[in-house]
């Protein structure tokens, strides 16, 4: 079946009454059997509670910011207590449409963690996937949980990709203006050009910061058109009493460009290296 679906998607992406053969060595049916693979490691691990929570600094790149901020990031764990990244678990996760309780299990292990920790003053920022926005209950557990653990919703930043927010529009709409005006969240909106890129809907999405994706801080050095992408980007947001956030910062050269540019904050190893958060495991 998944050979045939995505047969289908290849010839309706072709056109003129196009005919897709997809073998059985093609690499999409490769990936598919690596996912079935893992899923069920994903759902142990959920059940046992061997994700973590690692986070990532997001440093202040002018003096004129000084808020301190974090993206909270999953890593799988394994019995022999070696840490992973996820990379592999969300595209399983994602193809067998099971991200919503991924995004539920970093939300609920991440209020256990603020209800531990004595810090207030850092704004972390968590995840959401397509199909969390598709799921109208998201609000209210979340509110549930921020309750029950103390929460303070301006310490929570939602980001939310580009893709995700013009592809499901309405949806994305919706559940940003709950998150925003009902809960006091703030919000991020994630990967800034490399989306469907539909820049009229970007003023219409009420977030407080834009992030730009790091393949254009990759090769912001290099070629006009990143720097160029990344201007606009930052010009964009300033217009609209955003802030902005760049990603991959791996060096001090690209640190130095987007001083000049005008990029607000910076994330990537050079500013700061993910470090554990939070270990559920350790935390019965």
């Amino acid at each position: 079946m998944i050979a045939v679906d995505e047969a289908l998607y290849r010839a309706r992406k072709s056109g003129n009454s196009t005919v897709k053969l997809i073998g059985h060595d093609d690499p999409v049916l490769h990936e598919y059997y690596d996912s079935l693979k893992l899923l069920p490691v994903l759902r142990e691990g959920l059940l046992n509670q061997s994700f973590v929570l690692y986070a990532q600094p997001i440093v202040p790149i002018t003096q004129a910011v000084t808020q301190q901020k974090a993206e909270v990031l999953l890593r799988y764990k394994n019995k022999q207590g070696e840490i992973y990244p996820p990379l592999c678990f969300l595209k399983t996760a994602g193809l067998f449409h099971i991200s919503r309780e991924v995004d539920l299990y970093v939300v609920h292990q991440f209020c256990r963690f603020i209800e531990r920790q004595k810090q207030q003053n850092v704004v972390y920022s968590l995840n959401i996937s397509g199909s969390t926005i598709r799921y109208p209950p998201f609000f209210d557990i979340v509110a549930k949980e921020f309750r029950r653990f103390g929460v303070n919703p301006r310490q929570v930043c939602f980001e939310i990709t580009e893709t995700v927010a013009d592809q499901d529009y309405q949806q994305a709409i919706k559940l940003m203006r709950l998150l925003k005006e009902q809960l006091g969240c703030q919000l991020s909106l994630d990967d800034i050009g490399v989306g469907s890129s539909n820049l009229a809907n970007l003023p219409k999405f009420n977030v407080d910061f834009m992030k730009i994706d790091g393949s254009f801080i990759t090769n912001l050095l290099d070629e006009p058109y990143s720097e160029l992408v990344v201007d606009f980007i930052v010009s964009a947001a300033r217009l609209y009493g955003k802030k902005t956030i760049a990603e991959y910062v791996e060096n001090a050269l690209q640190l130095e460009k987007l001083k000049v540019l005008g990029a607000d904050f910076s994330q990537g190893h050079f500013t700061g290296k993910p470090k554990l958060l939070f270990d559920p495991s350790l935390n019965p």
